[in-house]
């Protein structure tokens, strides 16, 4: 287990261009916030998940699982990051959506293995940085209220105004060749696209 770290699921999204609320869509026997949630067991002692209408995951809450309110569900994975920070034990927090089914465990952990000393670790891939595989600190909570509060919704905007690690892609690749840590699911077309594609475990490709 990763030490001093908790894992946290955001469930908060509108699914817009899916259609319907992604989170519970069937994935691999169960649901797609299930999955990737049970995905994170086996690195982290805790789990959140963090949804806007807690009641209706609330069957999913256990010992080693809390369902976790979105304070601030309107201003969508910022609202998200800052919810599960402030809800945590653990100082850091490893931060997905629950539409990214192929999470690489080999990336997780060694993204929060650098995380103690600095305020934020992300990804980068195809140029871009994922802040959605990402581990933060509770020091980044000022930083997220300050942005807030300037309407300044985008998670990119926290990197620059916080210790940052960034992983390069080529750093990336050596735990996940093909990125596909970071396939989410935001249409319908990508869900059925990833179901015909899935790896017989359910997992990533090596």
């Amino acid at each position: 287990m990763i030490e001093g770290v908790c894992g946290a699921v955001l469930a908060g999204g509108r699914s817009r261009r899916f259609g319907s609320d992604k989170a519970v869509a069937p994935w691999n026997g169960s649901t797609l916030v299930e999955s990737v949630s049970d995905s994170l067991a086996g690195l982290f002692r805790l789990r959140l998940i963090v949804v806007k209408a807690p009641a209706a995951l609330a069957h999913l809450a256990r010992p080693d699982r809390l369902i976790v309110p979105d304070a601030f569900a309107e201003h969508h994975a910022l609202g998200g990051i800052y919810s599960a920070l402030e809800a945590a034990p653990t100082e850091r927090v490893f931060v997905c959506a629950c539409d990214m089914p192929f999470l690489s465990p080999e990336l997780i952990r060694t993204l929060c293995e650098a995380s103690s000393d600095y305020d934020a670790v992300v990804a980068m891939w195809e140029g871009e940085l994922q802040p959605l595989c990402a581990v933060y600190s509770k020091s980044c909570l000022p930083s997220i209220k300050r942005l807030v509060s300037e309407q300044r919704l985008s998670v990119r905007d926290l990197f620059p105004r916080v210790r940052t690690r960034v992983f390069s892609e080529a750093e990336v690749q050596a735990f996940d060749r093909d990125g596909r840590s970071f396939l989410d699911l935001d249409t319908q077309r990508d869900y059925m696209a990833a179901k015909r594609d899935m790896p017989p475990d359910g997992g990533i490709y090596g």
